[in-house]
């Protein structure tokens, strides 16, 4: 089976490469024609929600899903990447800058009762986690764990996401990891489609031409979390979903930049690639 689909499937990686070269720049004037130009880091004025493509490109690749027989749980991926990138594209498009982190938000909220679109990326976030985790889990603690998962890698490749290839970075480690453990039994379709994009996007991300935005972060942590719930092994989830909640703990409180800054690991991995100037 495998060997039938690799003419078809490698066809589909060349004409979606295809696609997003010519869409790119088109897509990038749509961005820019709706003011959705942010500074970035370094103060660059910088295209913003360039991860709108992965969604495009997760619907249009649909009719291939049937070349793996997996309809079905991939149009229960889409439904919910879609709905993840909406409003990740919402906060890019009117978000503002009067709250920062989940604690930030739901304080606004709390304090102030102003719903803003970041709680309103939350709030999604969690309403989807606990379809999934319901869709997919065989009993409550594995429907605790599942939930977790997802609610916590939305949220952890979008913390990623403050300096050039960081949050695609983040997000290919754990993709390796998953591979490693689980790489016979994931459909290719399910991961081709945004990791097609997502390698297309990185050229721009790394040099700090464009940002993903939480439109492309949030969706990569879905992703990711959904292919974990999925396909990964229990103590892979253990292992992941603990990380997650040591890593939400410390982004609350400190700052992630100047952990890696300081991480000499970390600090090679997150300049890779980079054109800048490295610390002395």
């Amino acid at each position: 089976m495998a060997d039938s689909l690799a003419v078809p499937f490698t066809l589909y990686t060349i004409g979606i490469w295809v696609c997003l070269s010519i869409g790119y720049k088109p897509m990038i004037g749509f961005l820019e024609r709706l003011g959705m130009v942010r500074a970035n880091y370094k103060g660059d004025s910088i295209p913003l929600g360039v991860g709108i493509a992965i969604p495009v490109i997760q619907v249009i690749s649909m009719p291939w899903s049937v070349f793996e027989g997996v309809e079905r749980v991939y149009l229960v991926q889409t439904c919910f990447l879609v709905l993840i990138a909406f409003v990740g594209w919402m906060d890019d498009r009117f978000g503002g800058t009067e709250a920062k982190g989940i604690k930030g938000h739901v304080s606004l909220w709390w304090k102030e009762g102003i719903w803003s679109t970041g709680m309103g990326k939350a709030a999604t976030g969690i309403w989807v986690a606990i379809i999934v985790s319901t869709i997919y889990s065989k009993s409550v603690w594995e429907w605790i764990l599942h939930a977790g998962l997802i609610v916590l890698l939305i949220n952890q490749i979008n913390l990623f996401d403050l300096r050039p290839g960081r949050a695609i970075k983040g997000f290919g480690v754990y993709l390796l990891i998953l591979l490693v453990q689980a790489y016979a039994s994931i459909p290719l379709i399910l991961c081709l489609p945004v990791v097609v994009t997502v390698l297309f996007l990185f050229r721009e991300d790394i040099r700090g031409k464009a940002m993903l935005g939480d439109t492309g972060s949030n969706v990569l942590g879905f992703a990711m979390a959904f292919w974990l719930v999925i396909y990964a092994s229990l103590f892979l989830k253990i292992l992941i979903f603990s990380a997650g909640v040591l890593i939400q703990i410390y982004a609350e409180k400190k700052s992630i930049s100047s952990l890696i800054q300081r991480t000499p690991v970390l600090y090679w991995l997150d300049m890779l690639g980079r054109r800048e100037t490295r610390k002395p």
